[in-house]
């Protein structure tokens, strides 16, 4: 049994880690976390478009925007930390890592094809209405109702002066 006062004794931080290292802890962490960002990224969406009933101040501004990138850090950290094993299981040659590293890089390219697409066609469509709106009948169209308004400004102040 070990004391207080026994060196092979392990640590409050030998503790803390092994009790993080258990599967369920850390899964149950990162589902905290991500209902944590849905709430505070719903919230502040909804404090910024004005559909709370306090008016926005600049010092809550920043505290809900600085929460919101500590949470989007957070979250960073435990996909680079997850990422980090993954790649040292496979280096040490743990048995099952190389079809895991083949699934989470399967897995990870099906969830990230499809904002790709998303973004592009946005950006496709988006650039083929802005052209619609300036392109070259649309600057016609201005050019000559500027002609006409000048030409009314001028009649105008010919009807005026006489």
């Amino acid at each position: 049994m070990a004391t207080a006062y026994d060196s092979n004794a392990p640590g409050l931080e030998d503790r803390f880690w092994r009790f993080l290292s258990r599967r369920n802890v850390t899964s149950a962490l990162a589902l905290g976390i991500v209902f944590l960002a849905v709430i505070c990224g719903t919230f502040t969406y909804m404090y910024l478009t004005g559909l709370t009933p306090f008016a926005p101040t600049r010092s809550l501004v920043i505290a809900l925007l600085i929460s919101n990138l500590v949470i989007v850090l957070i979250m960073f950290g435990m996909i680079c930390w997850r990422v980090l094993r993954v790649v040292l299981a496979r280096v040490s040659g743990t048995a099952g890592a190389k079809l895991h590293a083949r699934l989470v890089l399967t897995f990870s390219v099906l969830a990230v094809l499809p904002a790709i697409i998303v973004a592009l066609f946005a950006s496709l469509t988006l650039n083929r209405g802005l052209d619609i709106w300036f392109g070259e009948r649309t600057k016609l169209i201005i050019a000559n109702a500027e002609t006409v308004a000048e030409a009314y400004l001028a009649e105008h102040r010919h009807v005026l002066r006489g």
